[in-house]
């Protein structure tokens, strides 16, 4: 894609496919990830587009500072994501590295997406993933997280998956762990569909409703030494599933306080917790003598022992009597070597609404309606401040050309370097406009919006405009 000035500002093509409507509410930022680096998300955002946080970059971090991503109310899209993770980056390489940390999605469609479905981006041979989702909620989303099939190493780590009305985590990928989370009040806590070597451990699934982990033809998949009590514990489809419930006994503190590690504590939200026939524990190590039966097939061969409990504790108590220091701790991230220079930190900014904090909108142009074939026409976009901060040079304030607009004249046309417009001042964009050599009428389609080091974020609606080419 070619930039005014020959300046290359990170926004690639994978980006493109997420335009935000036309016919939506004007309240819809969004951002664009495209180059490595660190990244804070300094407010909440709302979005009108598919998905609120587009990442296509290898070895990024990004810290949500505590913010919220959710859907614009009045927005078109009935399927949006607050955050989609490509799987190959602009120049068609997988993506790799990416950490996502502290910050609630909710109200989407999908809270996050990790590998679009079928990642028809990947080459043969290609691996994707050493994806890293820490310390988030997602709740009253329909779905929670989704790790698309061909996605490898991922962590799932002490996240809250509250109340979404589908799947709090639905993994097809392989060698994933999830470990430290609570993933409860939804219809299906976790789901594994087609998933290879799957780790899950230390993590709270309790009350959701159909049940609390389903396996659908997933292989080689342990879990272990998790709190797991919902009406329907698990929930196993298909012919190819291999699980494995529990290990050998290990000396070490398990989630529930006993001294050993061995399968998992169970119970059920309208009876208390898990009792085995005889109810035995006869070396005291906190692990039942009888198995948790799941199938005649799958078991759990050393269910735990609630340490020091009644054995029909009632479920809402589990918080009290579980703290967090008794969770296994997650496993440290995967590290992506930069081979990178070293660049700035940028910062998103990102403006709570349409007129607070840095925004921008195109109120006006001088573009003709006609013009004849291979000619030239010298023409200006008008771009109006309706944020209430300042805008300056360093700002990487400007225009966006789409799809066949971008045929016409530049794909991005910056302000000036040494511009200062204040809130509610406008300025006026000079860029040269080539008729194309087929005749019709063309709809040119522009944004407002902010592109550097890396980071695109689009303000809100397209700017439509209509030329004939004779």
């Amino acid at each position: 894609m070619a930039f005014a000035g020959g300046e290359q500002t990170g926004i690639t093509s994978t980006a493109d496919s997420f335009p935000p409507p036309s016919t939506s509410a004007y309240n819809g930022d969004y951002v664009t990830i495209t180059k490595p680096g660190k990244y804070t998300l300094e407010r909440d955002i709302e979005h009108v587009n598919k998905a609120g946080l587009l990442i296509s970059a290898s070895s990024v971090y990004l810290d949500g500072m505590g913010h919220t991503v959710t859907p614009a109310k009045g927005g078109s899209d009935t399927e949006h994501i607050g955050v989609l993770i490509l799987e190959t980056d602009g120049s068609g390489e997988p993506v790799q590295g990416v950490t996502i940390t502290n910050f609630t999605v909710t109200g989407e469609n999908t809270g996050i997406i990790i590998g679009e479905s079928g990642n028809s981006g990947l080459k043969t041979g290609d691996t994707f993933g050493s994806v890293n989702v820490r310390n988030l909620t997602l709740t009253n989303n329909r779905d929670g997280i989704i790790l698309a099939t061909r996605v490898f190493a991922c962590g799932i780590e002490e996240n809250r998956i509250l109340n979404n009305t589908g799947t709090g985590l639905l993994i097809s990928g392989i060698n994933t762990t999830v470990t430290g989370n609570t993933i409860t009040g939804n219809t299906r806590g976790i789901t594994l569909n087609k998933a290879d070597h799957t780790s899950i451990t230390g993590n709270v699934i309790s009350g959701n409703k159909e049940a609390g982990l389903i396996g659908e033809d997933a292989v080689a998949s342990l879990i272990t030494n998790n709190i797991v009590m919902n009406t329907e514990n698990v929930l196993l489809k298909g012919d190819n599933n291999e699980y494995l419930f529990s290990i050998e006994p290990v000396n070490k503190t398990n989630i529930v306080g006993g001294p050993f590690l061995g399968g998992n504590a169970w119970g059920n939200p309208d009876i208390g917790i898990y009792l085995p026939s005889g109810g035995t524990d006869a070396d005291g190590n906190g692990i039942f003598d009888e198995p948790y039966i799941i199938t005649q097939e799958v078991q759990d061969q050393h269910p735990l022992v609630w340490s020091g409990q009644d054995s029909m504790m009632d479920a809402t108590t589990i918080r009290v009597y579980v703290p967090l220091a008794m969770i296994t701790p997650a496993a440290p991230p995967v590290q992506v070597q930069q081979t990178l220079s070293p660049t700035p930190v940028p910062t998103v900014n990102l403006p709570k609404s349409t007129i607070s904090g840095l925004h921008a909108r195109i109120i006006g142009d001088t573009i003709p309606e006609t013009l004849q074939r291979g000619t030239k026409a010298d023409v200006t976009i008008i771009l109006y401040n309706d944020g209430t901060e300042a805008w300056y040079g360093a700002d990487a304030i400007g225009v966006q050309a789409k799809d066949i607009a971008a045929k016409f004249g530049p794909a991005w046309i910056s302000i000036p370097k040494d511009a200062h417009l204040e809130s509610k001042q406008e300025v006026t964009i000079p860029f040269t406009l080539t008729a194309l050599k087929e005749p019709g009428t063309y709809e040119l389609v522009y944004y407002a919006g902010k592109q550097k080091e890396g980071l695109a974020v689009t303000f809100g609606r397209a700017y439509k405009k209509e030329i004939t080419i004779t």
